[in-house]
């Protein structure tokens, strides 16, 4: 096996910079950018080809620090997540902010995407209640939610400490979905099109609600469509079952026992969700 080389590397000085919050990279033909936002709030734009900084943006702590942000596909633009709850778009033409959008309830902006299908929109993971919502950076409105919560949906003052931190956004043959997981160690896919059409993926190594039934349905809340997850609980009969032998030992549960980080799809050489929880274990998923 080939053994790989550094071929290039940059140091940042991490009591000006502060250290890397994330990063995404991007090939235009004529430039190879790695992108980069430091924990004080500067979006880096190091060109590979060449010597320097291509561009810098500076975010500033005014609203909050950089916890992700999302290039759009013709790099015309990007959006910046904050701790503060804002997103903030900036146009890469002529290095500007040029929109902001807000969280109502101001929550930590957990990870922060394009949408697939249309243009001025992004996908954000809210701290709290599972909640992932769709902005449109044009009109700065929320035009979809999704809300795997016992919660009322949409509710500023009642939250549940679960929130979304692994989230994969893409394009399948009937339209767009959202692969998520996080602290409640499940992971879902949810339909955008068919919002009916959702289901958890993986249910947690240990999960109570594991025999319960669980539907998805979409309604109106403030002008904003909701996909909301609803969990039925089953009822409690006299004979469980108990009593019945088991053939051989117990299979182990296959979902994670920890906190899930981030989700990921590869598509070749078959197409596998991979998912990274916080003890270290990763796991595929046909």
């Amino acid at each position: 096996v080939d053994k790989m080389s550094l071929v290039n590397k940059r140091e940042l000085n991490t009591d000006e910079d502060g250290h890397v919050v994330d990063m995404h990279f991007f090939d235009t033909g004529s430039q190879s950018v790695l992108t980069y936002a430091t924990v004080y709030g500067s979006i880096v734009g190091w060109d590979l080809r060449a010597p320097g900084t291509a561009w810098k943006l500076e975010n500033g702590p005014r609203k909050g620090v950089i916890t992700s942000y999302a290039l759009e596909g013709t790099q015309s633009w990007l959006v910046a997540g904050t701790s503060s709850g804002h997103h903030v778009c900036w146009d890469l033409r002529f290095m500007l902010p040029i929109s902001t959008v807000t969280h109502p309830k101001g929550s930590i902006v957990r990870r922060v995407s394009m949408h697939p299908k249309e243009s001025s929109w992004v996908v954000s993971a809210i701290n709290g209640n599972n909640e992932i919502s769709m902005w449109d950076m044009e009109t700065q409105s929320r035009h979809m939610t999704l809300w795997a919560s016992t919660k009322p949906p949409l509710s500023l003052t009642q939250v549940t400490n679960n929130s979304v931190l692994g989230m994969h956004v893409g394009m399948g043959d009937r339209g767009p979905y959202v692969l998520a997981g996080g602290t409640d160690c499940r992971l879902r896919y949810w339909d955008l099109a068919e919002p009916e059409s959702s289901y958890i993926v993986c249910y947690a190594a240990q999960d109570p609600y594991l025999q319960c039934p669980i539907s998805y349905s979409s309604r109106v809340v403030d002008g904003t469509e909701v996909i909301v997850e609803t969990l039925s609980r089953p009822r409690t009969s006299a004979s469980s079952g108990d009593d019945t032998p088991r053939r051989g030992p117990d299979q182990p549960p296959p979902g994670h026992k920890d906190t899930i980080q981030d989700v990921t799809v590869m598509n070749e050489p078959q197409r596998l969700v991979i998912t990274a929880a916080r003890d270290g274990t990763i796991k595929m998923w046909k």
